[in-house]
């Protein structure tokens, strides 16, 4: 007898390969691109310019030297908000929660899934009514 359960859409991608871990399909390994012989190149970091100093005129007093800009690393975004005003700080959103379900599971896998705990979950139900009934 066969099983009212088992899927009857055929796989509509030959290619996909099933992900033993949770059952759900993956992608294939893309091919390494032949073209690509060579690393991507990392862009230089710019290096600032030394501005000229002016000398002074004969008979001027000199200057009193400027200290060179001290450069700083870039702030992070909390250190960015802790030292704004209280009112232009903006709340740290919540992290995006993770899905229940692969997003790459077909619907009907899911829905057939569902029926599955439903149905057991009232026969259960059903079990304890018969057993309080005695």
């Amino acid at each position: 007898m066969p099983d009212p359960e088992a899927e009857t859409e055929p796989d509509l991608d030959p290619d996909r390969e099933m992900d033993p871990t949770i059952g759900a399909e993956r992608e294939p390994e893309p091919e390494p691109d032949p073209d690509a012989d060579t690393p991507p190149v990392p862009t230089p970091s710019p290096t600032p310019v030394p501005t000229p100093v002016p000398t002074p005129a004969p008979g001027s007093p000199a200057p009193t030297p400027t200290p060179p800009p001290v450069p700083t690393p870039a702030m992070s975004p909390l250190a960015a908000s802790e030292s704004a005003p209280a009112s232009a700080r903006v709340p740290n959103p919540l992290p995006t929660p993770k899905p229940i379900f692969s997003t790459r599971l077909s619907t009907t896998r899911i829905e057939r899934a569902t029926r599955k705990t439903r149905a057991k979950g009232l026969l259960i139900e059903a079990i304890v009514l018969i057993f309080k009934a005695l």
